[in-house]
C-alpha cells in the first residue's frame, strides 16, 4: 500500500515497528503467492467500473432497495469471477469479501452450505446433474435444517434435512434435494408455501424465509445417498457412521473459525488506528494531549482483542488443514477421527463466535462515541457478529457437544484407554459431578442435566488450551525472522497470560498458582502491554485489510478520520437539505419563510450601509434615506445605498452568495436607487452657491496644512513608520496565478452548474476515464512530437522515436511526502484497469501494419477520432497518407485528494523531464494541465525589474521638471519626495490588503505604474497651488493655502479614482493604493513642502542646507559664484516654478488664444470622433490565452502547434439533473428533440454524438415492458456492454429509478471567441427549450463565460463607475454646468478608448475590460483639474479666465500626463500580455486625457460665461484671523 496522505500520529506509529510487516502479511495468508494473488483479485475488485465505486450498502435503507443491491452485486461478481477463470472457492471469497464487506451477500449459502452439502452428499452421478445447475445459478438452493431460515425469496431449491421413514421405520435426518420454486417464473410450486419471514440482524440484505410443504412428493433420486441410499425396491442401506449426515455443518463451523477471527481483527484495526490518531487529556498541564493508544487501560482493551484475533487466525488456519485431513481420511473410508473432529469444531466455533462477538463491542466502545457510527463500521461488524453464535448450532449446544465427548473421554481413560490427540492432556475433574450423581441413583439423563454447566466449562478450558498450543505450534512451524518470531512469541505469550488472568478462579480453585506466581503473571501481562505498543500499529497493517474491507472512516489506512467522518456526514441523504420538512411540519414555531445565504447577505448589507450612513451623516450633513425590503418573514432596513462588493482577490463581506431571483430583484432595485439619488444630488446643488462646498472643505484642508507645516517632522516620521509598519504584511501576501481564477467571471451560470454536475456526477477517472465525462478540464500531461525536416512521422524509425519519447514518460517517478515513489501507472486515468494515454496505439504493431496496408481511414479509424491524434495530414480519399506531428496526452487520476495531490506532482516532473529531453530525429512541444498558470506567473515575476526602473525614471523626471537651477528657490527636492511619498503608498497598500488576507493576482502587477502616474498628478498640483500662495506669507500659511486650494482638487480626482477602481478593477489592492497615496499626499507630502518652504525662508541652499547670501548682500565678481553661492526665496511664480513647470502653460495659454487654433481644436476633434466611432465599428471581443505568455515559453510553441494543426474534440453535455421516466414516450422524444435540434447547430458536429437513450433504445437489450425492466435491464446488461455510458447514467440508492442523466454532442473545431459565446447561448437556448428540466454544459464553457459576460459587464461597471464619477464630482464641485462637462469628457475619451484600442489590435477580454474600467477614474482627473480651476479663478472675463485656469492647472495637467507616460513606457518591453496591454489603454487615456483638458475644455470654456466667487478672499480672511489669534 501508499501511504498518500497520512495522518502524520499514523505515519510515526509505523515507523515504530521493530519488525517487517509484508514479512507477517505473507505468513497471515499462507506465502507471498498468496498474498501477490489476494492483492491481485483485489483490485480487480477495485478496478472494475461497476464494484470499484460501489458505495457501501446502505444498511439504513429499505430493505427491497437493499435486496436488489445484493442481488445485483452478486449476480456482477458470478459474471466476474467466471470471465476471470476464477474457480478456487477461496479466490472467490476474497472477491466475495471486497464486495459484501461484514455484511452477508444474497447468495451466501448458496454458495456455502448448498453446494458443499451436494458435493459432500451426492453420488457422482448425482453431482453431475445438478452440480453444472448450481453453478450457472439455473438452481439456486439453500440449507434447511432445523430452523426455517434460509429459503426466502431467493431459492427455487433446498436441501432439507428430514426423516427418512421407509416402511414405517424412521432412519433419521438425511439430506433430501427439494424443488420449491418454477425454474420459469419462480412462483412456488404446488404444495410448497414458502416466503420472508422477516429481516434478521445484520441481514436485513438477504431473505431468510419459512417453508411448509403440505402433500409433496419427489422422486426417490433427489435423496443425496452417497453414504445412505434407498433402492428402488425400498431397501435401506445405512450410512456408514451417522454423524456424517451433518458434514456440511462440520465444514461450515470449521470454516466459521477462519472468518470470525478476520471479523475480530477487523475490529482490532479500526480500533488501533482510531486510539493512535485520537488525542484526548493532557499529559501534564500546559503539556500535549496524549494518543488514547498510549493509556494502558485503552490497550488492554484493544490489545486483549488484537492478539484475540491472531490467535484465533492461527488456529482457524490450523483447523482447516484439520478438517481437510481428516476428510481425505473419511475419503479413504477411516472415520476413527470424525468424533474428534465434530466435538473440536462444535466447541471452537461457540468459542470463537462468542468471544469474537464480545471482542468486537470492546472494540466498539473503545473508539467512543464515535464507535456508535455506522460510519465506523461496526454496527454492520457487530450485526454480523452477534449472529454467528447462533447459526449453525447455538453456543451452549455446541459446547455440550463437546462436553459429551469430554465425558466419553474421561471415561476411555478410567477403561485404560488411549485418548485422542486433541485431548491428551485432559485430566479427570470433568466429570466427578456426572459419576456422583450416577452413583446416587439418578438416570444417565438426570446425572446429565446436573452436571452440564461444569462440562461447557470443562468444553471452554478445552477450547482455550487448543488455541493457545495451535497459536505456539503454529509461530513454531513458521521460517521466518528473529525481529518477527520475537513480535508473535510476544503475542502468544500475552494471550495465554490474558487467558490465565481472565480465568483465575478456576487455576487458584484448583492450586495451580500461589499469589506471589500470580503477580508475576500480572506484572507479565503489563509488560507486554508496553511491548506490543510499539507494534500495535504495524501488527494490525500486517492484516491487510483495504478501507474497503474496513468500511470505516474510524480505520482508514491514511488515518484521515474526521475528514472522512466529516465527509460521511455531508453526503448522507438525510443531510441533503437544511431543514428536514417534518421539523416545518410538526414544529409551530418554525415558519416557512425563506432563510439562509440570502436572509445573511440583506443582514450584512443593512449592518455596512448603517456605517456608511452614520458616517454620511456627519461629513455631509444630509438627510438619510431609508426604505424597506421585505424578504421571507424579514424586513431589512436599507439606507441611502452606499457600498461595495469587492470581487475576485478582495476583501469581501459577503461569501460565496448565490445569485437567485430575488436577490436579482433587490440588485436591480439598489441601482434604481443609487440613479435617484444620483439625480437627486445633483439638483440638490445646482440651487445653492458653488463655492459653499469648497469653502468649507477648504477651510477644513487649511486648518489640516497649518497644522502639518507645524509639526513637520513628527508627521514624516508617524507616517514612515505607519507605512513601514502596514509594508510587513507583504510577508503574509498570497499569489493567485489560476487562469480560471484571474480570467473568467467569478460568478456565472457555468460555474453554477458545474457545481450541480459535481453533485450528481462522481469522477470515475481512476475507473472508467473517458474525456467526455470530465467536469473540469482534467489533469494531464500532453506532448506534441514532430519530424525535425517536416516529413512523415509515420515510418517505422521515427514510431521507434516516439515510443522511446513514450517509455521515458511512463519511467520516471516522483515521491510523496512519506517518500512513497509512483510512476505513470500508478497514477494514471483508468479505463478496463488500463491507463489511458490518448494517441498511443500509433506505436503499436498492428496500427503499423494498417497503416503500411492503406487500411487507417482519416478521420475516423476504429472510433477513434484521428484528428486529434495527427497534425499537419495529409488523405487521400479517406486513407492517411502522412502526418509530420503527433500528439500524446496522458491522463490522470483525480478521484480522491491523493490522486490529485500526486498529479500536480507528476505535472512538475513531467515538464522538468521534457525540458531535459534530447531526441535524434524528432523534436517536442510540452505542456501540462497548469502550464498557462505557471507560465503566467513566471512571465509577472519576471518584469518586477520593471518597477524599479520606472522609479529610477520618475524621480528623473521628477526632478527635472521640478528644478529652477536657482540656489535657493529650486524645489527638486519635492519631486523626488513626491516619488518618495507614491512609494509609501504603495508599500503601505500592498501590506496591509496582503495582512487581511486579500490575494494577489497577476494583473495586480500594473498598480505600481497606475498609481505613480495618479500619485505624481497630485503632487503637480499640490506644486502648482504652492506657487499660488502669497509668497509673503509664513512657511506654515503658505502650505495651509496651498493644502485649501488645491487639497479639494486631489482629492476629487482621488475621491473618484477609489470609487472607479473600486468598482471595476479587479484587485482591492489598487482601491487602497490610491486611498494611501492620496493620505500620503495630504499628510507626508505638505510636512515636505512644510520643510522646504521653512528652507527657503531661511536662506539656505537647496543642496547643502547652509545659510547662504543673496544675490545683492554677496560681494564676489565672479558670476558663476554669484550663480551657484547666492540667492534668495521666490517671490513670484515663475521664480518658484520648474523648467516644465512654468512653460507648457504659457505655451497652452498661448495656443488657446488663437482662433486659428479653435479650429484645428474643433476639426481635430471630429476627426477623433470619426477615427473612434469607425474603431467601434470593427470592435472584437475575447481572449486567446496563449497570448497571455512569453513567445519564448515551451507553453507559446506548444499552444501555437496544437491550435494551428490539431482538431479540439470539445464536448457539450445535455445534463437532466432531476428524477424522469425515461419509458414515458413524451420524455424520450424530448430527448430526442433536443439531440436533433443540437447536431443541427452549424458549429456541432454531425456524425459524433453520444446519447445512451437512443442507443438503449436500440440495442436488443431494450425492455419496456415496464419501468423495473427498462432499468434493470440498461443497468445490468446494456451499460456493461457499452462503458463509455456508464458514467452518464445515476441511479438512486434503491436503484429503481434515474435521478440524473447525460448526453453529448461535439464542436467542430471553432477558434474565433466570439463564436464560441455565441455557440455557448445557442446550446442553452436549445436546453431550456425542453420540456423537461435540462441544461447545457461543457468545461469550456467556464471560459467561453467571459466572451458572453465581459461587454454588458463592463458597459455596465463603466456606467456605474461613470455615474458615481458624476455624483462625487457634483459633490465637491458643485456646479451643473461644470460637471456637466467633466462627464462629457469622460465619455468621450471611454469612447475614443474603444475605438482605438480595436485599431491597436486589442480585443475586449477580462483583462482589457479591468484596463478600461480602471481608466475611468484617471480619465476624469484632467478634465476635474482644468474644470476646478476655471471655476475658482475670480475672473469675469472668458476669455482671461480660461487662460488663468491653464496657467493654474495646465502645468500639473501637463507635467502629470508626461510622468503617467514615463511610469508607463517601459512596460512596451514587458513580456506580459497584461502590462503590454495596459500600456496600449493606459497611454490613449493619457492621451486623450490631456487632449480634452488642455484642448477641447478650454476651447469649450472660452465660449462659457460662469459666475467666479466673489466670497473667497473673506473665507480666508477669516482663517487667516483665527490662525493668527
Amino acid at each position: 500500500m501508499n501511504d498518500g496522505n497520512v495522518n502524520p500520529d499514523l505515519a510515526r506509529e509505523r515507523q515504530k515497528a521493530t519488525f517487517n510487516v509484508e514479512e507477517l502479511s505473507v505468513v497471515l495468508y499462507g506465502g507471498p503467492q498468496k498474498l501477490q494473488r489476494k492483492r491481485y483479485l483485489e483490485n480487480i475488485v477495485l478496478q472494475d467500473p461497476f464494484l470499484g465505486i460501489a458505495e457501501p450498502i446502505d444498511v439504513t435503507s429499505d430493505r427491497g432497495s437493499q435486496y436488489e443491491e445484493a442481488m445485483r452485486r452478486n449476480i456482477y461478481s458470478e459474471k466476474l469471477t467466471k470471465n476471470l477463470g476464477i474457480t478456487d472457492r477461496d479466490e472467490k471469497s476474497i472477491i466475495r469479501g471486497m464486495i459484501f464487506p461484514n455484511i452477508p451477500g444474497t447468495l451466501d449459502v448458496h454458495k456455502s452450505m448448498f453446494t458443499v452439502t451436494i458435493m459432500q452428499h451426492a453420488t457422482k452421478d448425482q453431482a453431475k446433474y445438478w452440480m453444472p445447475k448450481v453453478e450457472n445459478l439455473q438452481v439456486i438452493g439453500t440449507y434447511a435444517q432445523t430452523e426455517i431460515g434460509h429459503v426466502g425469496k431467493t431459492v427455487n431449491h433446498c436441501v432439507l434435512m428430514a426423516q427418512l421413514y421407509t416402511e414405517n421405520k424412521c432412519h433419521g435426518v438425511h439430506p433430501f434435494m427439494v424443488p420449491l420454486r418454477s425454474m420459469i417464473d419462480h412462483t412456488p410450486l404446488p404444495g410448497v408455501e414458502v416466503g420472508d419471514i422477516g429481516p434478521k440482524l445484520g441481514f436485513t440484505n438477504s431473505t431468510n424465509g419459512f417453508l411448509r410443504l403440505t402433500n409433496y412428493r419427489i422422486p426417490r433420486k433427489y435423496m443425496l445417498m452417497r453414504y445412505a441410499r434407498v433402492e428402488e425396491d425400498g431397501t435401506y442401506i445405512e450410512p456408514p457412521n451417522k454423524r456424517l449426515a451433518y458434514g456440511t455443518m462440520v465444514y461450515i463451523r470449521a470454516g466459521m473459525v477462519y472468518q470470525v477471527a478476520k471479523s475480530l481483527a477487523v475490529a482490532s484495526t479500526i480500533a488501533v488506528r482510531y486510539s493512535a490518531v485520537r488525542h484526548q487529556t493532557e499529559s501534564k498541564p500546559g503539556g500535549k494531549e496524549l494518543q488514547i493508544l498510549d493509556y494502558q487501560t485503552q490497550q488492554y482493551k484493544i490489545f486483549t482483542q488484537l492478539v484475540t484475533a491472531y490467535a484465533l487466525w492461527f488456529a482457524g488456519a490450523q483447523l482447516v488443514i484439520i478438517y481437510n485431513n481428516i476428510t481425505a481420511q473419511i475419503e479413504k473410508g477411516n472415520l476413527t477421527e470424525l468424533p474428534q473432529l465434530h466435538a473440536l469444531t462444535a466447541s471452537l466455533k461457540a468459542y470463537s463466535t462468542s468471544t469474537v462477538l464480545e471482542g468486537v463491542e470492546e472494540c466498539r466502545m473503545a473508539c467512543g462515541g464515535h464507535g456508535y457510527l455506522h460510519a465506523s463500521g461496526f454496527p454492520k461488524l457487530f450485526a454480523i457478529s452477534a449472529l454467528t453464535p447462533i447459526v449453525e448450532g447455538e453456543t451452549v449446544i455446541l459446547y455440550l457437544q463437546t462436553g459429551r465427548f469430554l465425558l466419553k473421554c474421561y471415561r476411555q481413560v478410567k477403561q485404560g484407554q488411549k485418548l485422542p490427540g486433541f485431548v491428551a492432556y485432559l485430566i479427570a475433574d470433568a466429570a466427578k459431578t456426572t459419576e456422583s450423581a450416577l452413583r446416587k441413583g439418578s438416570s444417565p439423563e438426570e446425572a446429565w442435566n446436573m452436571s452440564t454447566v461444569q462440562f461447557m466449562w470443562a468444553a471452554k478450558a478445552h477450547c482455550h488450551t487448543y488455541v493457545v498450543k495451535a497459536f505456539a505450534e503454529f509461530i513454531k512451524n513458521q521460517n521466518i525472522s528473529k525481529n518477527l518470531r520475537k513480535v508473535l512469541d510476544d503475542l502468544c505469550s500475552f494471550y495465554a497470560v490474558y487467558l490465565i488472568r481472565k480465568n483465575l478462579g478456576d487455576f487458584l480453585q484448583d492450586g495451580y498458582f500461589s499469589n506471589a506466581q500470580v503477580d508475576l503473571i500480572e506484572n507479565r501481562m503489563l509488560e507486554l502491554l508496553a511491548e506490543l505498543r510499539i507494534n500495535a500499529v504495524g501488527l494490525v497493517d500486517a492484516f491487510d485489510f483495504r478501507d474497503r474491507n474496513l468500511e470505516s472512516c474510524l480505520g482508514r489506512y491514511d488515518g484521515q478520520v474526521y475528514q472522512a467522518l466529516y465527509d460521511s456526514v455531508k453526503n448522507s441523504s438525510f443531510n441533503k437539505s437544511d431543514v428536514h420538512p417534518a421539523v416545518k411540519k410538526y414544529l409551530p414555531n418554525i415558519s416557512s419563510g425563506k432563510t439562509g445565504t440570502s436572509a445573511k447577505f440583506f443582514t450584512r448589507i443593512f449592518r455596512i450601509s448603517v456605517i456608511i450612513s452614520f458616517v454620511n451623516e456627519v461629513f455631509i450633513n444630509h438627510t438619510t434615506i431609508f426604505f424597506n425590503i421585505k424578504y421571507g418573514n424579514q424586513i431589512f432596513a436599507i439606507t441611502r445605498p452606499f457600498f461595495f462588493m469587492h470581487t475576485r482577490g478582495k476583501i469581501s463581506f459577503i461569501k460565496k452568495i448565490k445569485i437567485k431571483k430575488d436577490v436579482i430583484q433587490f440588485v436591480l432595485l439598489y441601482v434604481y436607487r443609487i440613479c435617484i439619488f444620483g439625480y437627486s444630488r445633483l439638483i440638490f446643488f445646482s440651487n445653492i452657491n458653488e463655492n459653499k462646498v469648497e469653502e468649507k472643505i477648504g477651510a477644513v484642508f487649511y486648518k489640516l496644512g497649518f497644522l502639518i507645516a507645524t509639526h513637520p517632522w513628527k508627521v514624516i516620521l508617524v507616517f514612515i513608520f505607519i507605512a513601514g509598519a502596514c509594508g510587513l504584511g507583504l510577508l503574509r501576501i498570497k499569489p493567485q496565478s489560476d487562469v480560471e481564477t484571474a480570467y473568467t467571471p467569478m460568478t456565472s451560470r457555468a460555474k453554477d452548474e458545474r457545481e450541480r454536475l459535481k453533485s450528481l456526477f462522481k469522477d470515475h477517472s481512476g475507473t472508467n476515464f473517458f474525456e467526455q465525462s470530465l467536469i473540469n478540464t482534467g489533469s494531464y500531461g500532453e506532448v506534441i512530437v514532430k519530424t525535425k525536416t517536416g516529413g512523415n512521422i509515420l515510418n517505422s524509425n521515427l514510431l521507434t522515436e516516439i515510443q522511446n519519447i513514450n517509455d521515458s514518460i511512463w519511467q520516471f517517478t516522483i515521491k510523496d511526502q512519506s517518500g512513497n515513489t509512483y510512476t505513470f501507472n500508478d497514477i494514471c486515468a483508468l479505463r478496463n484497469h488500463m491507463c489511458v494515454v490518448d494517441g498511443d496505439f500509433v506505436s503499436s504493431t498492428t496500427f503499423q501494419h494498417q497503416f503500411t496496408s492503406n487500411n487507417v481511414t482519416y478521420p475516423y479509424f476504429e472510433n477513434k477520432d484521428l484528428r486529434t491524434i495527427f497534425g499537419n495530414v495529409s488523405a487521400v480519399k479517406t486513407i492517411l497518407k502522412s502526418a509530420s506531428m503527433i500528439k500524446l496526452r496522458y491522463n490522470l487520476r483525480q478521484d480522491q485528494p491523493k490522486y490529485e495531490t500526486l498529479a500536480k506532482e507528476w505535472e512538475k516532473q513531467f515538464i522538468s523531464n521534457l525540458k531535459s529531453l534530447t531526441t535524434n530525429k524528432t523534436s517536442i512541444a510540452f505542456a501540462n494541465s497548469k502550464s498557462l498558470d505557471t507560465e503566467l506567473n513566471a512571465n509577472i515575476g519576471g518584469d518586477i525589474v520593471l518597477f524599479s526602473l520606472t522609479f529610477t525614471l520618475m524621480i528623473v523626471y521628477s526632478t527635472f521638471a521640478t528644478t529652477s537651477f536657482r540656489c535657493v528657490a529650486d524645489r527638486q527636492h519635492l519631486g523626488r519626495a513626491g516619488v518618495l511619498t507614491v512609494g509609501l503608498g504603495i508599500l503601505a497598500a500592498f501590506g496591509i490588503t496582503a495582512l487581511c488576507g486579500a490575494e494577489f493576482v497577476d494583473i495586480v502587477g500594473v498598480m505600481p505604474f497606475l498609481v505613480l502616474g495618479v500619485g505624481l498628478d497630485n503632487m503637480f498640483i499640490l506644486l502648482s497651488g504652492l506657487s499660488d500662495a502669497p509668497f509673503e506669507k509664513s512657511p506654515e500659511e503658505r502650505v495651509a493655502e496651498t493644502m485649501r486650494t488645491s487639497g479639494v482638487a486631489i482629492t476629487i480626482t482621488s475621491i473618484t479614482d477609489i470609487i472607479a477602481f473600486g468598482i471595476g478593477a479587479s484587485s482591492i489592492f489598487l482601491t487602497v493604493a490610491i486611498g494611501f497615496a492620496y493620505i500620503a499626499f495630504v499628510t507626508f507630502f505638505p510636512a515636505c513642502m512644510a520643510i522646504n518652504e521653512k528652507r527657503m525662508a531661511d536662506n539656505r541652499h537647496c543642496c547643502f542646507c547652509h545659510v547662504i547670501p543673496t544675490k545683492e548682500e554677496i560681494r564676489v565678481n565672479d558670476d558663476l559664484v554669484v550663480c551657484l553661492c547666492s540667492g534668495s526665496k521666490p517671490n513670484s511664480r515663475q521664480e518658484a516654478d520648474g523648467f516644465l513647470e512654468w512653460y507648457p502653460p504659457i505655451v497652452f495659454e498661448k495656443m488657446v488664444s488663437s482662433t486659428i487654433f479653435k479650429v484645428m481644436t474643433i476639426l481635430t476633434y471630429l476627426g477623433f470622433i470619426g477615427v473612434a466611432g469607425y474603431g467601434i465599428s470593427q470592435f472584437k471581443q475575447g481572449l486567446v490565452l496563449s497570448t497571455l505568455v512569453n513567445e519564448k515559453s515551451y507553453y507559446y510553441t506548444f499552444s501555437e502547434l496544437s491550435n494551428q494543426y490539431f482538431f479540439e474534440n470539445i464536448p457539450v453535455a445535455f445534463v437532466i439533473d432531476n428524477q424522469q421516466n425515461y419509458l414515458n414516450k413524451d420524455v424520450a422524444d424530448d430527448v430526442k428533440r433536443i439531440q436533433k435540434l443540437a447536431i443541427a447547430d452549424k458549429d456541432i458536429q454531425k456524425l459524433s454524438c453520444l446519447n445512451w437513450l437512443t442507443d438503449y433504445q436500440k440495442s436488443s437489450f431494450y425492455d419496456n415492458s415496464s419501468v423495473a425492466n427498462f432499468i434493470f435491464n440498461l443497468r445490468t446488461k446494456f451499460l456493461p456492454s457499452r462503458p463509455f455510458y456508464i458514467n452518464d447514467v445515476v441511479f438512486d440508492s434503491s436503484n429503481t429509478s434515474i435521478v440524473a442523466s447525460r448526453f453529448f454532442v461535439f464542436i467542430n473545431n471553432i477558434k474565433d471567441s466570439q463564436e464560441q459565446g455565441d455557440l455557448m447561448i445557442r446550446m442553452r437556448d436549445i436546453a431550456d427549450s425542453s420540456s423537461i428540466h435540462m441544461f447545457a454544459f461543457s468545461p469550456s464553457f467556464i471560459f467561453y463565460e467571459q466572451y458572453v459576460a465581459i461587454f454588458p459587464s463592463t458597459m455596465k461597471t463603466v456606467g456605474i463607475a461613470a455615474a458615481v464619477v458624476l455624483v462625487v464630482t457634483a459633490i465637491f464641485m458643485p456646479a451643473p454646468l461644470m460637471v456637466l462637462y467633466v462627464t462629457v469628457s469622460v465619455v468621450m475619451i471611454m469612447f475614443g478608448l474603444f475605438g482605438f484600442m480595436t485599431l491597436w489590435g486589442l480585443s475586449l477580454s477580462s483583462i482589457t475590460m479591468i484596463h478600461v474600467i480602471m481608466s475611468v477614474g484617471f480619465s476624469v482627473d484632467f478634465s476635474a483639474h482644468i474644470c476646478h480651476a476655471f471655476l475658482s479663478i475670480d475672473e469675469p472675463c472668458s476669455k482671461k479666465r480660461v487662460q488663468k485656469a491653464i496657467r493654474r492647472a495646465g502645468g500639473p495637467i501637463f507635467n502629470g500626463a508626461m510622468s503617467s507616460i514615463i511610469g508607463i513606457i517601459l512596460l512596451i518591453s514587458s513580456k506580459s500580455f497584461i502590462f503590454r496591454s495596459f500600456f496600449k489603454v493606459m497611454l490613449l487615456v493619457v492621451l486623450f486625457g490631456m487632449f480634452h483638458a488642455l484642448f477641447v475644455l478650454p476651447v469649450i470654456l472660452s465660449f462659457s460665461c460662469s459666475k467666479p466667487s466673489n466670497q473667497a478672499t473673506a473665507s480666508v480672511s477669516k482663517v487667516e484671523l483665527k490662525e493668527k489669534d
